[in-house]
C-alpha cells in the first residue's frame, strides 16, 4: 500500500465518525425524552447506540490495518 493509504483511511474514518457522532447524541436524547417504559423503543435505541459503536470499531480497525501496512 502506498504512503497516501493511511492519510485516506484516517480521512476518511474521520469523515464518518463525525455522522456516526451526531446519530449517537440523537439516540441519546430521545432515550431521554421518549417514555422509559416503551421497551420497544428503549431497545431500538440501545441497538442504534451499539452499532455506532460497532462502527466506530471498524473505522478504528481499519485505521490499524492501513498503518500496519505502511511500516
Amino acid at each position: 500500500m502506498n504512503s497516501a493509504a493511511p492519510s485516506f483511511m484516517a480521512t476518511l474514518a474521520h469523515e464518518l465518525r463525525q455522522p456516526l457522532s451526531s446519530i449517537e447524541c440523537i439516540a441519546y436524547q430521545l432515550s431521554l425524552v421518549l417514555p422509559a417504559s416503551d421497551e420497544g423503543v428503549q431497545r431500538s435505541l440501545a441497538r442504534i447506540r451499539e452499532l455506532v459503536e460497532q462502527s466506530n470499531g471498524i473505522l478504528s480497525e481499519g485505521v490499524r490495518l492501513a498503518d500496519q501496512k505502511t511500516l
